[in-house]
């Protein structure tokens, strides 16, 4: 089952509930008690004698201990893949494209080294889970619209970065707008 998610019933004591229940919900509970931790709907399966070399074969089971855990009488927990440093810049990677490919951009080689370079040094280290890939990636598409061909897209996603990553340091640096971009002059003294 590697790389993909699978439900897992850990070990559950007896419930008053489990009297009303059908005699092959009883059956279900016993096997999962048996288990000494979680259990997946396969083994339980395979302890029913049902047929587990086929997935559709496994759904009444399941359909069943889900009943069983809506009802809150065995707890269900989920055990997701591990989200490696890999899978985030496959999705970055995917989620850049298909920015790119909604308004209709590409990056030329010189914007792809600066992207790239601001990625592996500060972005990655912040975009570990799919979660703020899709927040940045998302905002970075809601907000760069009418901009498209007025602003440096690096230099965009760079600051669209800042501000949905760093609140802080993006409202400092609208605060020192003029400093940053040699627009103001402050003779000395």
């Amino acid at each position: 089952m590697a790389g993909r998610a699978v439900l897992l019933i850990p070990h559950r004591s007896e419930t008053g509930d489990e009297a009303a229940l059908p005699g092959n919900y009883r059956k279900i509970l016993a096997i999962v008690r048996d288990f000494d931790g979680p259990v997946q709907v396969r083994a339980v399966g395979e302890r029913l004698g049902l047929d587990t070399s086929v997935r559709g074969k496994l759904e009444p089971l399941r359909a069943k201990m889900t009943k069983l855990a809506d009802r809150k009488i065995i707890q269900v927990r989920l055990d997701l893949p591990v989200f490696r440093e890999r899978d985030a810049a496959a999705m970055s990677i995917r989620a850049l494209n298909a920015l790119l490919d909604s308004h209709g951009l590409s990056m030329k080689p010189g914007e792809q080294q600066r992207f790239s370079e601001a990625y592996f040094r500060h972005l990655q280290d912040r975009l570990k889970t799919p979660r703020a890939i899709k927040r940045y990636f998302g905002q970075a598409d809601a907000t760069l619209g009418s901009l498209v061909h007025n602003v440096d897209l690096v230099d965009f996603l760079l600051v669209t970065f800042l501000r949905t990553s760093e609140p802080g340091v993006y409202r400092m640096l609208a605060r020192h707008r003029a400093e940053l971009t040699g627009t103001s002059f402050h003779p000395t003294a």
